[in-house]
Formats: C-alpha cells, sequence, structure tokens
C-alpha cells in the first residue's frame, strides 16, 4: 500500500527508494506499530530526501481483543476533526505534528525528529522548567476545548459521542488487570510495613470502580483531556518548545486526569512535592489567559481559581498512584525480558531493585501526602 507511487502523490516528488525501520524500542508503543520510512527522490530537479512516521494499527491478538482498536480510532478522529476544531476556536494554535494521511488503521506524521524535536531519555525525570513547558501547554489545550464547547456545542457534542472513552461503567478487563497486578506487586514490596500493605489490600476489592467513580464525581469545569502525557508523547526541542502526540486516550472530564497523571508518572517524588503549588498556580495562570485570549465567559473564568483545581486533584490522587504503579516497570524493564504482545506478568519481579522500590514507596507515601495537602 505504502510504495514509491503512494508517497510520490503524497508529497508531490519522483521517488527513487524507500528505506523502513522502527521508530519506537520495544515496550515503549503498545497500541501500534510506528515505523520511520526514508525516502529519497527528486523534487523540482534536485534531489531529495526526507522521513515521515507511519502508524499502524497492531495486529496482534493482546491489543484486539482489549479493544485498542477504539483507542486508535480516537486518534484518527482528533485528527481528523478534533484538532481542526480547537485551533479554529483557540487563538494559540496547538503544538502536534502535522499529519498527512490518515484512516482508521493508519497514520502518517512528519518527522519531528528532523525539526530538532525528541523525547527524553526512559525513565527521566522531569524537572520544573520542562514540566511548565508541558503544563502550559496541557492549559492552552484544555482552554481551547472548553472554547470549542461554548461556541459551537454541536460539534463539540458530535465529537464526544464519537470518542471511545477508556474509563467507562462496562468495564475495561485489561486496565483492571493491570490495576490488581501492580497492587500485588507493591504488596510484596512492602511486605515488612503492615500499615501499607493493609492500606493496599483496601484498595484491591473494587479497585476499578473505585476510579470510575473519581471519574464521574461531578465537577464545575469539564475539559477534553490528552490522556496519557507520559514522557514519550512529548517532544522537547532545546528544552525550550514542545510538542505532544499521541491522542488515543482522549477523555472529557475534570482537567485533573491530565495533571494528576503527568506530575505522577514523569516527575520525581521530591519535585512533584516541592513543586507542587508552584506548577498548579503555572497551570491555572495559563488556562485563564488562554481562556481570556478566547473570549471565555469572564463568570467561568472566575471560577478558575487555585482552590477549585486543588480539590479537582485530591480526588484524582489515587489515580495518579495506580498510573505511577502501571508505568513505573516501563522505565525498569529490561527491553530483553518483553515482546510487544505487551505480556509482563512473568517479569514484574524482576524489578525488585532499590530504585523501583523506592519509587514504589514515593508513590504510596505521595498518595497519602496529597490527601492530607493544604496549601
Amino acid at each position: 500500500m505504502f510504495d514509491k507511487e503512494f508517497f510520490e502523490k503524497l508529497l508531490n516528488l519522483k521517488v527513487s527508494n524507500l528505506k523502513i525501520e522502527n521508530a519506537c524500542e520495544i515496550g515503549e508503543n503498545f497500541v501500534s506499530k510506528v515505523e520511520r520510512i526514508f525516502i529519497y527522490g527528486i523534487k523540482n530537479d534536485i534531489d531529495f530526501q526526507t522521513s515521515l512516521i507511519l502508524k499502524t494499527f497492531s495486529t496482534n491478538p493482546a491489543t484486539q481483543s482489549h479493544n485498542f482498536d477504539k483507542q486508535f480510532q480516537n486518534e484518527s478522529i482528533f485528527y481528523k476533526t478534533i484538532l481542526n476544531l480547537l485551533n479554529k476556536y483557540s487563538r494559540s494554535t496547538l503544538k502536534t505534528p502535522k499529519c498527512f494521511y490518515n484512516n482508521e488503521k493508519h497514520l502518517i506524521f512528519e518527522d519531528l525528529t528532523l525539526d530538532g524535536f525528541k523525547t527524553k531519555p526512559k525513565g527521566h525525570r522531569f524537572d520544573l522548567n520542562e514540566a511548565k513547558l508541558v503544563i502550559k501547554e496541557i492549559s492552552k489545550m484544555h482552554s481551547a476545548s472548553l472554547s470549542l464547547q461554548i461556541k459551537d456545542s454541536k460539534s463539540f457534542l458530535e465529537v464526544l459521542s464519537n470518542l471511545h472513552s477508556f474509563m467507562n461503567k462496562e468495564g475495561n478487563q485489561l486496565l483492571e488487570k493491570c490495576y490488581l497486578d501492580h497492587l500485588n506487586t507493591s504488596i510484596k514490596i512492602f511486605e515488612e510495613n503492615s500499615e501499607i500493605v493493609t492500606f493496599l489490600k483496601s484498595l484491591k476489592e473494587n479497585v476499578y470502580s473505585k476510579v470510575i467513580e473519581i471519574f464521574e464525581k461531578p465537577t464545575e469545569i469539564k475539559v477534553l483531556n490528552h490522556g496519557d502525557l507520559w514522557g514519550n508523547n512529548i517532544f522537547f526541542k532545546n528544552d525550550v518548545d514542545i510538542k505532544i502526540i499521541d491522542f488515543q486516550m482522549l477523555h472529557y472530564g475534570s482537567p485533573a486526569m491530565d495533571l494528576v497523571y503527568f506530575l505522577w508518572i514523569n516527575l520525581d517524588s521530591e519535585n512533584r512535592k516541592t513543586n507542587f503549588k508552584e506548577l498548579l498556580e503555572c497551570y491555572i495562570e495559563n488556562l485563564k489567559r488562554f481562556s481570556f485570549e478566547n473570549d471565555i465567559d469572564s463568570n467561568l473564568i472566575n471560577k478558575m481559581t487555585l482552590q477549585w483545581i486543588q480539590n479537582e486533584m485530591k480526588t484524582f490522587t489515587l489515580y495518579g498512584m495506580l498510573c505511577c504503579f502501571i508505568f513505573l516497570p516501563v522505565f525498569y524493564i529490561n527491553l530483553d525480558d518483553i515482546s510487544r504482545n505487551y505480556h509482563l506478568d512473568n517479569v514484574y519481579m524482576k524489578l525488585m531493585n532499590d530504585s523501583y522500590k523506592e519509587n514504589m514507596i514515593n508513590a504510596v507515601r505521595d498518595f497519602i501526602h496529597f490527601q492530607n495537602y493544604n496549601f
């Protein structure tokens, strides 16, 4: 399908050769196969070379059996309609890669590395400046979604009706299994601390239902969340600019979903606790600024307070801890131990090194800390 003739039409050039290589390491991408396509040819009588990123829905049984195709379709919908709508009703353009081709099984993007963008190394913990860059972009997307739902409610409701949320009452067997697996691993890590073990065991019963309750709790301000802001989905350029990729886990709800997910997964415990207030202030400041630029009603902007987002964050703290449990193994697993099928059950206990244990312990302690946090 993606032969020389296809890319000649796509890029308006004469293609002489194509070369394909993997663009992601094993364990860095779970729903799709990501490849870099090198394109060699002639354009305007001059030798031409470029590369594009081809993202293909994975055909392995693990992804198909858990309805990951619906997540892939979310991203297709995002680039077909949602991104244009968000940019239409926002004074500031969202920083995402250009999409050249889009259907339900394939997406073709610009190669961000050609412009100097790259992700941080696996397991990198974001510093304060890096975190603020991301939070600024999160606030821009959230404000754009508010602007869209206020100014074009018909289009916004149509968008929501086409998206598949991974958090729903009907259940998500894979996610529920992940929660239970990682709680069991944590219990083994904390076996010498009876108080924490008792606490973790209390979470095991109906853990998925508890998370759903968090997502369904009423909130004054609901936005379209990215839903998957871990390091591999954030590209940096010279630590002054970013672009965000992978819009498969979009979810409409409290903005705390994105904030908790991002802060728990990408920041270490010390940075998270030391700079928590400053990072939330950064979010509120930029959310208000973008919302003012987007001509959002001042009564709604006045509701965007530090106290409001603090309360939202407290509600979502359990979700943040559970996300930390799920993603920490990705930072520590030896890539030789796993395949693209993402069967991690047999390698969890290989993670019991001091650094992994310390981060797991801090995830639990931070949950307790932020449940009682006051500015």
